[in-house]
């Protein structure tokens, strides 16, 4: 589901999410998951896992 969850919204399919994409898919999903993240709380963790 994680992945569907990533590919729906073209913010998470840009180039730079793809190349470390892996990582970032699990650990958001696992998230997901759990119900612990909102859209608003998902994009900011896209941005801090990019921006490292």
């Amino acid at each position: 589901r994680w992945v569907l969850l990533g590919t729906r919204d073209k913010e998470f399919r840009d180039k730079e999410f793809r190349v470390r994409g892996f990582y970032k898919f699990v650990v958001l999903g696992e998230m997901e998951k759990r119900n612990t993240l909102n859209m608003p709380q998902m994009r900011a963790i896209y941005k801090h896992m990019t921006h490292q």
